[in-house]
């Protein structure tokens, strides 16, 4: 069970703000027809009073010296859970990889795959 946490919220017509007493900020799409859905959205994305899964992830990349060139966070039905893939520019090592996946206990997994870039197949025309 979720710990209650202490959150002001502002319902817009296009986002939907989300700021906890920790100081996490949250910006979700706003649902016209349930506002509640939005609400629970930025729940799930500021970690309902969970220790910042996002943040540690983030933390370990930056201290491994590697960018982040593209970010998305996906929330699961119910909103009960997210997956966030992010695009980096360069490889993490297995001792990142490690570091990601015991640092917080709400991590689930933790997966590397290689992406070729577009750009990468074209250099070879003439």
């Amino acid at each position: 069970m979720n710990e209650p946490i202490a959150a002001g919220v502002d319902i817009g017509g296009t986002f939907t703000d989300l700021v906890t007493a920790q100081g996490s900020v949250v910006k979700v799409s706003s649902s016209r027809h349930d506002p509640a859905e939005a609400v629970r959205r930025a729940l799930t994305v500021a970690g309902a009073g969970e220790p910042g899964v996002l943040a540690h992830v983030l933390n370990v990349i930056s201290h491994a010296n590697i960018n982040v060139e593209e970010m998305r966070n996906v929330i699961c039905e119910g909103a009960v859970s997210a997956c966030a893939q992010i695009a980096l520019d360069g490889a993490l090592s297995d001792v990142a990889l490690t570091q990601i996946r015991q640092g917080n206990a709400n991590i689930l997994g933790v997966s590397q795959q290689p992406i070729a870039h577009a750009g990468a197949a074209s250099r070879s025309d003439g």
